[in-house]
């Protein structure tokens, strides 16, 4: 016993002169480690732009001309460096995950990319109906994206519904008898569900919030190759023009680099998008001449930050897609 305490000292000895001879390389890696660990914050600063046309491969086309660009936000996991200088610039944004939708980063970073897909197809839809061409075919689904604390149901933020509309859900909830199932994908695996339908400010609902997920089929057939760090649907509105001017030869009515933002729904109404204001000052670092926005939801504030900011470029608002075709073109 005492030969093994003896053994057991001299190993606790070597430990701690090899701790003490490394002590600057260990404090260095601590700190180190630290500063890495991502907290439960985010944060968005002003970003630039990308051309959308170089995306863009439509069948037997070749024109090229550069007009149009999509704006984006950056966006950075909450380490103490970047929370630090966050915290010193009016520009930057801090966020809590847990604003998210699930409370998840990576999840919200799932929706987005599925986001992005549909509003890539809404895009291809639009810009192919306006500019005269062929629509096969257009198909729907529904994208979990938020549920209420009070919600009774094993959906998750991120499932999909299929063969199902908004109207055939309501009809569904109106005659169910307190109680739904409905067909849903999830990790690629269909299940059926059950959600126990709630009185929400005096009405019968399931305390989900959903939205619509497009596919399109087009003569020509068209085709979007976006980054791995693109996400969200705010390129809808600026995509449907891009597509729209590659299909056509008419002439615009206004000269220069055109950026924008905003949402594109199947009605082509212009849907409100989140930091306008950090991406109009990223098109104004980029030398953009114009911004377009959703009017009746951003225009505003992007007049505002163009004030704030002292900002030299144009500001345009539109309601509906087919309202910017006939301010831009002849």
């Amino acid at each position: 016993m005492e030969q093994l305490n003896k053994k057991r000292g001299g190993i606790i000895k070597k430990l701690k002169k090899f701790l003490l001879k490394r002590k600057k390389h260990l404090i260095f890696l601590l700190i180190y480690t630290i500063l890495l660990i991502p907290l439960p914050y985010y944060t968005t600063s002003p970003g630039g732009v990308n051309g959308i046309e170089e995306k863009i491969y439509i069948e037997n086309q070749n024109k090229s001309n550069e007009t149009f660009f999509e704006t984006y936000v950056s966006v950075r996991r909450g380490r103490i460096p970047i929370l630090l200088y966050a915290s010193l610039f009016k520009s930057w944004e801090i966020h809590k995950v847990e604003e998210l939708p699930g409370g998840d980063y990576e999840l919200q970073n799932h929706i987005s990319r599925l986001e992005l897909r549909s509003a890539n197809n809404m895009a291809i839809y639009h810009g192919v109906k306006e500019a005269g061409k062929e629509i096969n075919s257009l198909e729907s689904k529904m994208l979990i994206t938020y549920i209420l604390e009070d919600a009774k149901t094993n959906l998750e933020v991120g499932d999909i519904i299929e063969n199902l509309t908004f109207e055939e859900l309501k009809e569904l909830i109106t005659n169910s008898n307190g109680e739904i199932q409905l067909e849903v994908i999830r990790n690629n695996d269909k299940f059926l569900s059950k959600t126990t339908i709630i009185e929400i400010e005096g009405e019968e609902k399931m305390g989900i919030v959903m939205s619509y997920l497009y596919d399109v089929d087009t003569t020509p057939k068209i085709e979007i190759k976006n980054d791995k760090s693109e996400q969200g649907p705010s390129a809808g509105f600026m995509t449907a023009l891009t597509i729209f001017d590659q299909l056509t030869d008419l002439e615009r009515k206004i000269d220069g680099k055109i950026a924008g933002t905003g949402t594109i729904d199947i009605d082509g109404n212009i849907g409100a998008i989140g930091s306008v204001d950090l991406k109009i000052i990223g098109a104004d670092k980029e030398g953009m001449d114009y911004f377009l926005v959703p009017l009746e939801y951003n225009y505003e504030t992007a007049l505002e930050t163009k004030e704030k900011f002292n900002l030299d470029i144009e500001i345009i608002g539109f309601n509906n897609f087919k309202e910017a075709i006939d301010y831009l073109y002849e």
